[in-house]
């Protein structure tokens, strides 16, 4: 075997050796994580007692009809224990008081509806 004097050797690149993982960030106390399924983690949970998170889907479902400004019908329960049935424009989603809130519009007015209180019924 001859070598050629022209040519120059190709460096080898050293083997990959990966660095230390980083360590994740701190939990944010009193808040958790909302898993929906293959998606992961989404939106951060809210830390009251008596706030029962609806389902990521619902919750997705309800972004898409505020983006699109989809009016939708449903039943809801106020903080005095009323119940309510009307069709709604939804026009945003809030967190007050460690509870997420959607804000919508009826033919009442405006109005704030405690999400676990929230039944719609062209969401499911």
């Amino acid at each position: 075997m001859t070598t050629d004097p022209d040519r120059k050797e190709e460096a080898t690149p050293p083997p990959h050796r990966p660095g230390p993982v980083p360590a994740p960030p701190p939990p944010v106390e009193g808040a958790g994580r909302f898993l929906c399924g293959p998606c992961g983690p989404t939106r951060a949970a809210p830390a009251s007692p008596d706030y029962r998170p609806i389902a990521c889907g619902v919750y997705s479902r309800l972004e898409v009809a505020i983006l699109h400004r989809t009016p939708i019908s449903c039943a809801w329960t106020d903080d005095a224990g009323a119940h309510h049935e009307a069709r709604l424009l939804p026009l945003d989603l809030r967190t007050r008081d460690h509870a997420e809130y959607l804000v919508a519009e009826t033919p009442a007015g405006q109005v704030e509806i405690r999400l676990d209180r929230l039944r719609p019924r062209d969401l499911a």
